[in-house]
């Protein structure tokens, strides 16, 4: 059948050749005929020219004819009349003798007329010998007009004739023409119906294609979701357990709620259903667990206020409106609202406001010109709830005062936004983030090996920038993206960090960028470590990372493994760590996007500073001749004690480079050329194998293929 369907499209293709030469022939004929019939068109107005001129020439000669006629006569008239006149001169010479002198007279008159007709007779014979010539010219005139006649006549037979066997040609054209489109037409369908035929195939051979991929797909989701049913036990236990923690902690009575696992209730509930619904059933038992736990944590503060478990209490100024004068109440801030009362005992409650639909809004400091308060200006705090019209100002007498209620304060606050958002999510709440909310007087926070979605972010930064003395945030493997970071880095200026790692999350370059911005826009004289090893950062953020570098006096630790670093961002880097006036002992580059020429900036940096104590570069794309560079640039180094070229592209030439290097620098203790499979055992890379000093933690062997 595909033999069928090719011959079908071959003929196909010479048919439509064919009508393609045939199309081009026939409008050359169609142009020739064109011509001839133009040619006939000028020769019957040539014929009706040269016929005109023949009347014309006819007529001519018609005319010459009876002038010369008129002329015969004329000159017959004179010959007759000339005869006569001889005969009376004859008379008149008989009658001389009798009248001489009359005679003379009048043969005188005679002599006169005859000179007179003779002269008549000269110029008749003479326009009689033009007439003739003239006709003579006419008659040559009118046999060269009938023999171009006769030829334009024959011309024409011929054209005619040619006009008709083109003519007999085209229609027999024409007629193979029709032969050839009917066949083309009967192949086309043949043709269409074979198309029509592999495209109900193909259709059912796609069709069947999908289904093998859906198969496929069904299959590798079944294989991971059953690895997931796992995980989803494991996650349920460890809600279970938090639930637990949450209980005995707060000592939390769940009315009876189901906390134990119960894995053949679970089963049974799958009896007899298809994979997707145990999906469904499962997933439902995790949102039902997230709920439960959201619901235990709101229980707590619950439990606080109801066994009247103060978290803060004190005196403070408030009033109701921005109008009313200060007043003087005390506060407790116990469970999920903040109570104020006219006195210590308690009995007399003004009122209170509920943090869980609350916001806090710090305004400007304001003057007290009322003498009976003993403060001269108070920093105002105001308290509005969603719904309600009034709101409540706090007045501070001092910025300690204020930050020992603001911290607990705005800790509820987020802490009900937080449960808010993950409520809303349906996620589980993060028992880490949680615990931030309590926490007092925070140093370092350590969030890593776990996802943390934007919500959990947002509660983050909210939380953390109530703690001052904040020095370390720790967010590695937590899922972050940009938009994460970015939100994190808006907080970073607030604090006086010391260390920052980000590392093993999803950030590129822009991540990276607001950072960086956030960190080193202005001099940072806390900042040591910064861990943005891997990401996805590129060349980009290196840029940014030179231009703010020297505003990071005292980074001593800054790891960039493991990203996309390319040549032009490592010379970048390396032209930066020259000039800047801190030493960073080590350049952690490994794992990225470097080459020779990356290689040979990174040597002229190893030559000019001895600052550099570590340089990993495992996993690049360096070869022999960056190799070479390095080891060049490494031999009068007397700071760098361990370099890691592992995983690159060096060879048996890039290898011994280091032979040298390594009997004349004794600083130098850690070489690590592993998994370069550019190395080959011959007796070529003995002497590098030749060390003096140096032993082997792993010598693997592994055959050539």
């Amino acid at each position: 059948m595909s033999l069928c369907f090719f011959h079908a499209f071959v003929q196909a293709e010479e048919a439509k050749k064919r009508d393609e030469e045939r199309e081009k022939e026939k409008r050359e004929k169609e142009k020739k005929m064109t011509d001839l019939q133009s040619q006939l068109s000028e020769t019957s107005e040539r014929i009706s020219e040269v016929i005109r001129e023949r009347d014309d020439l006819l007529a001519q000669n018609q005319n010459l004819q009876t002038q010369i006629q008129q002329r015969e006569k004329a000159i017959k008239d004179l010959e007759d009349r000339y005869r006569d006149l001889m005969m009376e001169l004859e008379e008149l010479k008989k009658k001389r003798s009798s009248g001489r002198e009359r005679g003379e007279k009048q043969i005188q008159e005679l002599e006169s007329k005859i000179d007179d007709i003779s002269k008549q007779l000269a110029a008749n014979e003479a326009a009689k010998a033009d007439l003739e010539a003239r006709n003579k010219n006419l008659l040559a005139e009118l046999d060269a007009t009938k023999k171009a006649n006769d030829e334009i006549l024959a011309k024409q037979d011929q054209i005619a004739n040619e006009v008709k066997a083109s003519q007999s040609k085209l229609d027999e054209e024409a007629k193979r023409r029709n032969r050839m489109k009917a066949e083309v037409e009967d192949l086309k369908k043949k043709v269409g119906k074979e198309v029509e035929r592999r495209r109900q195939k193909s259709k059912a051979l796609l069709e069947l294609q999908k289904e093998v991929q859906a198969l496929r797909k069904r299959a590798l989701i079944e294989a991971k979701a059953r690895r997931g049913l796992d995980v989803l036990k494991i996650n349920l236990e460890e809600h279970l357990e938090d639930m637990f923690q949450w209980r005995d902690l707060h000592q939390l009575d769940t009315e009876g709620a189901r906390l134990e696992f119960n894995l053949e209730e679970v089963l049974t509930e799958l009896t007899n259903k298809s994979f997707e619904d145990q999906i469904e059933v499962l997933n439902d038992r995790l949102q039902s667990e997230n709920k439960n736990l959201t619901r235990i944590i709101k229980l707590k503060d619950t439990n606080h206020e109801l066994k009247e478990i103060v978290e803060k209490e004190g005196w403070l100024y408030m009033k109701q409106k921005k109008s009313n004068p200060w007043t003087k109440a005390w506060f407790v801030l116990r469970g999920n609202n903040l109570f104020y009362f006219k006195d210590e005992s308690l009995k007399a409650e003004i009122g209170k406001t509920s943090l869980a639909e609350c916001q806090l809004v710090a305004l400007k400091a304001e003057k007290v010109e009322d003498a009976n308060i003993p403060v001269k200006k108070f920093f105002i705090t105001k308290l509005t709830v969603e719904g309600q019209k009034e709101a409540l100002y706090l007045g501070f007498g001092s910025l300690k005062e204020k930050s020992g209620w603001a911290v607990p304060l705005k800790s509820k606050v987020q802490n009900f936004n937080y449960l808010r958002a993950v409520e809303k999510t349906n996620s589980r709440p993060d028992n880490r983030i949680l615990a931030l909310f309590g926490a007092r007087d925070l140093r370092s926070c350590y969030l890593d090996n776990s996802p943390i979605p934007l919500e959990g972010i947002e509660a983050i930064t909210s939380v953390l920038s109530l703690h001052d003395l904040l020095d370390t945030i720790s967010l590695v493997n937590a899922n972050l993206g940009d938009n994460e970071i970015k939100l994190l880095s808006e907080s970073l200026s607030k604090w006086k960090l010391k260390v920052l790692n980000v590392g093993h999350n999803k950030l590129s370059s822009a991540g990276a960028v607001s950072v960086l911005k956030a960190l080193g826009t202005a001099a940072n004289e806390y900042l040591t470590e910064l861990h943005l090893n891997d990401n996805e950062i590129d060349d980009d953020a290196l840029t940014i990372l030179a231009e703010i570098l020297p505003n990071l006096p005292k980074l001593k630790v800054l790891n960039l493994s493991g990203n996309r670093i390319g040549d032009t961002g490592v010379k970048v880097l390396c032209d930066a760590l020259a000039k800047a006036a801190n030493a960073i002992p080590a350049l952690s580059l490994s794992n990225n996007n470097i080459s020779d020429a990356g290689a040979s900036s990174i040597a002229a940096l190893l030559k000019g500073t001895g600052t550099i104590v570590n340089v990993q570069l495992a996993g690049n794309e360096i070869g022999d001749s960056g190799s070479e560079i390095i080891a060049a640039a490494l031999a009068d180094n007397v700071s760098v004690d361990e370099v890691d070229f592992s995983l690159n592209r060096i060879g048996n030439k890039g290898a011994l480079a280091f032979t040298k290097l390594l009997h004349t620098n004794k600083t130098i203790q850690t070489l690590n050329l592993s998994g370069n499979k550019g190395i080959v055992g011959s007796e070529e890379i003995l002497p590098l194998l030749n060390q003096h000093g140096f032993f082997f933690p792993s010598l693997i062997f592994t055959r050539v293929v």
